[in-house]
């Protein structure tokens, strides 16, 4: 990228400069050097919550690739043979794409989940995707990949329920309206505050950033409640144990900015980590080799690394089935 994308003194330099990035991104011609000096451009703030609007609008504008009306414009100019009608679609789709752009960069306007009916509003992500959601309220949510939530705003609290997978919040502070995130029968309430939820291999993990949170347990489990505060992490696995504790919230978030961190983590939960950002497939063999630890920073789906880790330190022997899958074994 050139030098034009380190100086943002305004927000249309900032939305600019954003877009300059996603489109260079997707380009998928990224150099190991654009890949740092981006990452440096996302650690502000406001440059992150830019790019996550653009990104926002690529998905909003991808839907309409499906949209019943302008389907139905296209077979039926194919029927005809008419390239008239084709080159109108085409222009159709442009408009479309030109009025999003001009209401995201000149009327600062993003895509936002506003208040929402009782059955409230889903988003979901599939492998390798990350989606930001901005909620009518003010707060953020991003959804890691593989993950689904649905949002429910009323006038007395906000919902959210975790179907599955990972999400980190952004709440804004309203008196009036609680924010309550719910994941398998278990809720977190926070005020004003900052946390992630990730509900990997049936656990509950909360991980609280800053600010204070509420954990409430199961009906079955006695109600059972903790007040956490930040730099804490409490994970509840599936026995239903309660295990409250320190965290390092650099680490424990450091998957919003593509990156993994694994500190002697079981080689059974790295896989199953990397299986949200990739669709390669990485099996192990029930030898004990999913119990042997590992210590690792990676991108997150970058699997050549972590077959390289695993062979350099020697933890498993590495081979390909006839399908393609990476097998780990013990030798």
């Amino acid at each position: 990228m050139n030098d034009g994308l380190d100086f943002a003194p305004s927000v249309d330099a900032i939305e600019t400069t954003a877009a300059a990035w996603f489109a260079r991104v997707r380009s998928g011609t990224m150099s190991s050097a654009e890949a740092m000096e981006l990452e440096r451009w996302l650690a502000t703030a406001a440059h992150e919550a830019a790019y996550g609007e653009v990104e926002s609008m690529w998905h909003a504008v991808a839907a309409l690739h499906d949209d019943p009306k302008l389907l139905r414009l296209r077979e039926d100019a194919r029927a005809d043979g008419q390239t008239k009608r084709l080159w109108a679609f085409g222009a159709i789709a442009a408009s479309i794409l030109a009025a999003i752009c001009a209401a995201l960069f000149f009327n600062h306007v993003d895509f936002r989940a506003r208040e929402t009916s009782p059955d409230g509003v889903r988003f979901a992500t599939v492998t390798a995707q990350r989606l930001p959601i901005a909620l009518a309220d003010g707060s953020t949510i991003q959804l890691d990949a593989n993950s689904s939530v649905v949002v429910r705003l009323g006038p007395e609290r906000r919902a959210i329920e975790i179907e599955h997978g990972r999400a980190f919040f952004q709440v804004r502070h309203d008196p009036h309206r609680p924010f309550i995130v719910s994941a398998g029968g278990r809720s977190v309430t926070a005020v004003g505050t900052a946390f992630a939820v990730d509900t990997f291999a049936q656990r509950l993990d909360v991980v609280l950033v800053e600010g204070r949170v509420r954990v409430e347990g199961k009906r079955q489990e006695g109600r059972r409640a903790i007040e956490m505060t930040a730099g804490s992490r409490l994970e509840i696995t599936p026995d239903g144990g309660w295990h409250a504790g320190l965290a390092d919230p650099a680490k424990a978030t450091a998957w919003l900015h593509g990156r993994l961190v694994f500190d002697n983590a079981r080689l059974a939960d790295v896989v199953a980590e990397l299986d949200r950002y990739t669709d390669r497939t990485i099996t192990l063999s029930r030898d004990g080799t999913g119990d042997k630890r590992l210590s690792a920073v990676l991108l997150a789906g970058d699997v050549d690394t972590f077959v390289q880790a695993v062979r350099t330190l020697n933890l498993a022997e590495i081979r390909t089935d006839p399908n393609g899958a990476i097998v780990l074994q013990q030798k």
